[in-house]
């Protein structure tokens, strides 16, 4: 493989290899390393922030579409009607003689619950 450099980029290669105590290819090579990883993390960061924007403006939405919507009645509906006739995706586990509530198949969206 052949690369130009520039005289003062290569002076500071040779600079720093020595530095370094080792050779140019070795320090390339391990500059090139870190580079790719940086611009891997780089377009991951990206994406992160592109799926939460998406999240945010479905989240949005759906505030839009629900209007002024108290989630409490519905939550407290839900919970005591499913809790007195055992259709409760929340459940008792036992943990210790305590009872312990675990989420299993709520549904995921508050729309959903109506």
């Amino acid at each position: 493989m052949n690369i130009s450099l520039t005289d003062e980029l290569l002076k500071e290669v040779n600079d720093e290899a020595k530095k370094q105590g080792t050779n140019r290819s070795a320090l390339i090579q391990a500059a090139l390393e870190q580079f790719i990883e940086f611009k891997r993390r780089e377009r991951e960061e990206e994406e992160k922030r592109k799926k939460m924007h998406e999240a945010s403006r479905q989240t949005d939405a759906l505030a839009k579409k629900l209007g002024d919507w108290d989630p409490q009645p519905t939550i407290r509906k839900f919970r005591d009607t499913t809790l007195t006739t055992g259709d409760s995706p929340i459940g008792p586990d036992t943990f210790d003689g305590h009872h312990q509530y675990s989420l299993r198949q709520l549904p995921r969206a508050p729309q959903d619950w109506l």
